[in-house]
């Protein structure tokens, strides 16, 4: 009787203390995270496969941004999966095959062929995930691997605004098509194929059906973020402003109090700015607005500093930061290389500037973060609250042990 009542002395001992551990650290149940979990299922949906019979698409076709004209995309059903695509364009005629199960093109000829073996270029299957990597037919380079990098609201004119999926071209920086996201067709995109050789194509009429959606904000299209600018001990409010101009590259406006207003463009594949006019900024140069995100810890980054071209600055450290009225974010920690006092930070989510001093030959000057209507990721507090994750196993092997050598003390006495 004795050893029953000490085992349920420990079991309701030890209950309560488990219970509390879920109730306050319910991370700590956790054994994989959402992020961890990827999909490589490429099934057709049934809703796609309806649409292919009978469909067109017709787009702006532009060749190296110099020569533009139509392009015509349509279906016709040859037999099972498999789908005849004719391409009608003012660069001349293309035929090919695809595999409505593989998007596999078989069979190509024409003007702008591309090659057998490759995959779809103008869709994608409709259960694609955000990281997934996605093989796309560009031109006669074969296929090029596309990275879903994100999904968000896009307003087509004429059309309306429509959920995409917006890829990146890993082989060739700078590639970039938006993907609609209930269909899985191509709304618009750019495509490199070397140097000296890009196309672009830009939806303009279909008898696609797409799903409509409420307008949002996002990066970079519709992106506002305004920082406290202080220069020479004085402080006036700054706002940052992106709209999208052709694909790949947006209008970003800066407006500063009682200083006035400036303009130019900037290319998001390499963060350059062009027509700079009359804002002080050089051609070619890189933003100080943001950086890119996927870059790591002793990576050197160049950013226009003041009357001054690029300055080059190092990713020294990371660190956990809060904003007030946000919450705790990632952030990036840069260093003048020039200057070592000239320190600034970028949000890792996104890459936009949070704060930092920008310092050159003729003076220095200051961000400091205000508000914005992107979406950062938030974190944990780094703090002695938090439970680590690799101290789980500890904290509940000592709730366990604890009770029973207590449990052993009194027993003895």
């Amino acid at each position: 009787m004795k050893k029953v009542s000490l085992k349920c002395k420990v079991i309701l001992t030890i209950l309560p203390l488990l219970f509390g551990l879920i109730i306050f650290y319910p991370s700590a149940i956790t054994v994989v995270s959402e992020n961890q979990i990827t999909s490589n299922n490429n099934e057709l949906m049934t809703s796609q496969d309806a649409i292919f019979d009978g469909l067109y698409l017709n787009y702006t076709f532009t060749i190296s941004g110099a020569v533009s004209g139509f392009s015509n995309f349509s279906y016709s059903h040859i037999s099972g999966n498999d789908y005849n695509v004719y391409w009608d364009s003012f660069a001349g005629d293309t035929v090919w095959d695809e595999n409505l199960g593989s998007r596999v093109i078989n069979n190509s000829g024409g003007a702008f062929s591309f090659i057998d073996g490759t995959h779809a270029p103008i869709w994608i299957f409709t259960n694609s995930t955000l990281g997934q990597v996605i093989q796309i037919a560009a031109g006669a380079s074969g296929d090029h691997p596309f990275n879903i990098t994100r999904e968000y609201a896009y307003n087509l004119p004429g059309f309306g605004t429509i959920d995409v999926w917006q890829l990146e071209d890993s082989s060739f920086p700078g590639g970039i098509a938006l993907y609609e996201k209930s269909t899985g067709f191509l709304i618009k995109g750019f495509f490199p194929v070397v140097p000296a050789f890009n196309y672009t194509l830009e939806i303009v009429t279909t008898n696609l059906l797409f799903d409509y959606t409420t307008p949002d904000s996002g990066i970079f299209d519709g992106l506002y973020i305004a920082h406290n600018y202080i220069i020479s001990s004085m402080s006036f409010k700054s706002n940052f402003s992106f709209s999208e101009d052709p694909i790949g590259t947006y209008n970003v406006s800066w407006d500063v109090a009682s200083l006035g207003s400036f303009s130019w463009n900037e290319y998001i594949a390499n963060r350059t700015i062009f027509n700079t006019g009359s804002s002080g900024l050089h051609d070619f140069s890189h933003t100080l607005v943001w950086i890119q995100t996927n870059i790591g810890l002793s990576d050197i980054v160049p950013i226009r500093v003041g009357g001054v071209e690029d300055q080059n600055y190092t990713i020294t450290g990371q660190l956990v930061h809060k904003i007030a009225g946000f919450g705790y974010v990632e952030v990036w920690v840069l260093q003048n290389l020039l200057y070592p006092l000239g320190e600034v930070w970028y949000e890792k989510s996104t890459g936009l500037l949070l704060k930092g001093t920008f310092i050159w030959g003729g003076g220095n000057y200051t961000f400091e973060f205000v508000d914005t209507n992107a979406a950062f990721a938030y974190v944990q507090p780094s703090d002695t609250s938090e439970i680590p994750g690799y101290n789980h196993f500890l904290l509940i092997g000592l709730l366990i042990i604890v009770p029973i050598i207590i449990i052993r003390i009194k027993k003895r006495k």
